[in-house]
């Protein structure tokens, strides 16, 4: 997963971008660079197996930099807004189908299971619908490693080893929340990738 620095310099104005209009949305900073970054760890860690593209990751990181901001709407049902909010904004950096795959991605950011039942997922073209499957397990992962909001873990890592996916951190403060929603995440996510977390 190499890049021109070129290239890299683009996408970071581009996920500044999506920084600001979460930030407009009311959006918990802190946690959403949280969730990034797990997302980021998570998905590098990953890499002997996931089958995905710098995009790919590039698309993930903008969906977890993005993916509450429906609920500046209303909490209840925040993933429909979500998904709207995204959909109805010009973000740079992105095309169309991308925009699309992006809002998909943070519509399933805590329940559900993507699949044609739901009219987003069922709208996207059939050669992207594993990639945001596998897209939105990473987010939703990301998302439980930080799960009070309150970015008890620092120094995170993590690898693939004996067919699990490893997570390291440090911490001093009680992270059993985290833990237990990892737990629970980890059920669609060893569906998707074939290994458990731990």
């Amino acid at each position: 997963m190499t890049n021109a620095p070129e290239l890299e310099y683009l996408r970071d104005q581009h996920l500044e971008l999506a920084r600001s209009i979460a930030s407009r949305y009311g959006g918990h900073m802190a946690h959403l660079d949280a969730v990034e970054h797990g997302a980021v760890v998570l998905t590098d860690a990953l890499r002997t197996i996931h089958g995905m593209t710098m995009r790919d990751r590039y698309l993930l990181r903008m969906a977890a930099l993005l993916h509450s901001v429906g609920k500046y709407v209303n909490l209840r049902r925040n993933n429909e807004h979500t998904y709207h909010i995204i959909m109805g904004t010009d973000i740079f950096g992105l095309s169309d189908l991308e925009k699309e795959m992006v809002a998909t991605i943070a519509y399933y950011n805590y329940k559900g299971t993507p699949s044609d039942d739901d009219e987003a997922f069922r709208r996207l073209p059939e050669g992207v619908k594993m990639t945001v499957i596998k897209l939105a397990a990473l987010l939703r992962m990301a998302i439980a490693l930080d799960q009070g909001e309150t970015q008890k873990m620092t120094r995170l890592e993590a690898e693939l080893a004996r067919g699990e996916l490893v997570v390291r951190y440090t911490s001093r403060r009680d992270t059993t929340l985290e833990q237990w929603t990892c737990r629970e995440v980890n059920r669609f996510f060893a569906e998707v990738f074939g290994v458990n977390v731990r």
